[in-house]
């Protein structure tokens, strides 16, 4: 792995990088995780979010042990635009542009990383199976806390009342 070389409009604009430039499979990786975002946001806010990961998308989605912010040339304090436990990811405007790592990842760092991030958007998604459950894991949305969606609510109470208001 190189060492990272920002672009001219990078440095500019002073946007975080990291030290090592990403391998490309972990480009890959990220749009993966941009597409399992997608779904969370739309099951729990049942109308369409900016995507972090898209161009001079503002958006900051942050639950334990993953966090992605979009990037913001504003905000002089945004050091990586995903953080998943110790992994620091950057990008400029998007998620497919000037990425950058702040430690060397092989194949299998990337998809160990890729594991753990699905893991757990999948505990902040809910289950749209009428008797499954999920969606338990809360998260934050542009600082605003996020719980049980009104369709998961819905559903929670009629499986209550179908069970004699017993909780399974």
């Amino acid at each position: 792995m190189s060492d990272f070389k920002p672009i001219v409009n990078q440095l500019i604009h002073e946007q975080p990088f990291q030290r090592f430039e990403a391998p490309r499979l972990l480009y890959a990786a990220l749009e993966w995780i941009s597409k399992e975002l997608k779904f969370v946001l739309w099951n729990r806010m049942q109308r369409e979010v900016a995507n972090p990961f898209h161009k001079d998308q503002r958006t900051r989605f942050e639950t334990e042990g993953l966090a992605i912010h979009g990037c913001d040339r504003d905000d002089p304090d945004q050091h990586w635009n995903l953080k998943c436990d110790d992994l620091e990811i950057s990008w400029y405007r998007h998620s497919w542009c000037c990425v950058s790592v702040n430690r060397e990842m092989t194949n299998d760092d990337i998809a160990a990383f890729l594991d753990r991030a699905v893991s757990i958007l999948d505990s902040c998604n809910m289950d749209m199976d009428y008797h499954g459950s999920g969606g338990e894991q809360p998260f934050t949305l542009d600082g605003e806390e996020i719980g049980e969606s009104s369709y998961q609510r819905a559903c929670r109470e009629e499986r209550e009342a179908h069970n004699g208001g017993r909780h399974d």
